[in-house]
């Protein structure tokens, strides 16, 4: 019945996009991906340069980043997978929905407040 391979099929790509849409589930971090429009760069250093260059995005402590493969894992996780703007918080229901959200109301950069703050 067409109807019913119809409806098997809706249920298969939600259970797919569920999957996709898990934060838990596996993410492979691309660390020579540009976080806000998804440029493919050689080395992590020329990601690092392009999005500053490109989008103004600057690493809080640049000079004292250890692991800037890691940092951008992390972000990418949160922007891809999570759909959230690292700035304001915000969640989309697409990674391009918030990519345009973080270069329209430039919000490529990280909320960061220096260690005074969280003195007592």
């Amino acid at each position: 019945d067409g109807e019913e391979a119809l409806e098997n099929d809706s249920e298969h790509d939600s259970e797919w996009e569920t999957d996709d849409d898990d934060e838990n589930a596996p993410f492979e971090p691309r660390p020579c991906e540009s976080l806000f429009d998804g440029a493919e760069l050689d080395t992590v250093h020329d990601n690092v340069e392009y999005m500053r260059r490109t989008h103004g995005f600057v690493f809080p402590y640049r000079g004292n980043l250890k692991d800037p493969e890691g940092i951008i894992g992390y972000l990418q996780r949160k922007i891809y997978r999570g759909r959230q703007c690292v700035f304001c918080g915000r969640k989309f229901g697409s990674l391009e929905g918030v990519r345009g959200h973080m270069r329209d109301k430039g919000h490529a950069k990280i909320r960061f407040e220096p260690p005074e703050v969280f003195k007592a």
